[in-house]
């Protein structure tokens, strides 16, 4: 009877040995000019009792992942199999971005290398920040000679600082 229920709820699937009557009801739905898994539940309905045949709930919304079979040419598959590998996606979730129009990640390759560009800038960043430490309290000294290290280091911070933060900015950006 649980069966039963959830049948009304949802769609269905059944996979069914054939027995050896495959090649025949290909034939058959070829030739009427229709799939087999149509030619299927028509066969269906005239094997249930009852006149009316049952017809699909209109109201019913499904609410979780729908399943999708997609035929592609076997290049066409390759092609879905090596783009979703190369930005780090399932096909689903590559297809899903595709019908919604979304810019799609960048390759896993460059995203990975955008990280390390990231941390490289984040050690230089460290670095000056340590710098400018040692330099805020050199000041206190009376002893100009051992500022002469750091005169080019201070003289590029801004700069240092700009492209880190710009590269950051990037990066952030792309992985929201």
């Amino acid at each position: 009877m649980g069966s039963l229920v959830m049948a009304a709820r949802s769609r269905d699937r059944v996979t069914i040995d054939l027995c050896g009557i495959g090649d025949a009801a290909r034939v058959a739905a070829r030739t009427r000019g229709i799939p087999l898994a149509l030619f299927a539940r028509q066969a269906l309905l005239v094997a249930l009792p009852g006149d009316v045949p049952p017809r699909p709930d209109p109201s019913f919304q499904p609410t979780g992942p729908i399943k999708l079979s997609v035929r592609l040419s076997a290049s066409d598959s390759a092609t879905l199999t090596t783009q979703a590998a190369a930005l780090g996606l399932s096909q689903a979730r590559l297809i899903a971005l595709l019908i919604r129009r979304v810019e799609l990640p960048l390759p896993v390759a460059e995203r990975r290398a955008e990280l390390a560009a990231l941390r490289t800038s984040n050690d230089q960043l460290a670095a000056i920040a340590a710098d400018v430490s040692l330099f805020v309290r050199t000041l206190s000294a009376p002893s100009l000679a051992a500022l002469a290290p750091f005169r080019q280091r201070m003289l590029n911070l801004h700069t240092d600082i700009a492209k880190h933060l710009q590269l950051a900015a990037a990066f952030l950006a792309r992985v929201d």
